[in-house]
């Protein structure tokens, strides 16, 4: 590998970006350009994190009425059938099956 040949399992070279000229070598109408550039940039980023926020705080809804579920029907669970710790060993699998599975359906 040190005769400039590459590695065949090393991942393949990013794109590289347009190079920053430092700004004494731009002439106006290139800065102005640079700055256009920038600012659609800037654009495209605060509206992809507009975005990914709606769809954070959609699934953390969708996540707590999960949880509110799951919790209402532990708790008729526990009403109905009475403390895990009462029940005989044998029944609990049973029950335990019956509940996970309408969870399951209640969830889909």
């Amino acid at each position: 590998s040190g005769y400039g040949l590459k590695d065949p399992t090393s991942p393949p070279p990013k794109p590289r970006a347009k190079p920053v000229h430092r700004a004494d070598h731009l002439d106006k109408e290139d800065m102005y350009d640079e700055i256009q550039r920038l600012k659609e940039l800037v654009a495209a980023f605060t509206k992809e994190k507009a975005l990914r926020q709606t769809r954070i705080t959609k699934l953390e809804k969708e996540l707590s009425k999960k949880d509110k579920l799951l919790e209402q029907t532990y708790s008729q669970t526990q009403s109905t059938y009475g403390p895990v710790s009462e029940r005989s060993y044998g029944s609990t699998s049973i029950e335990t099956n019956s509940t996970i599975t309408g969870l399951r359906q209640k969830m889909s």
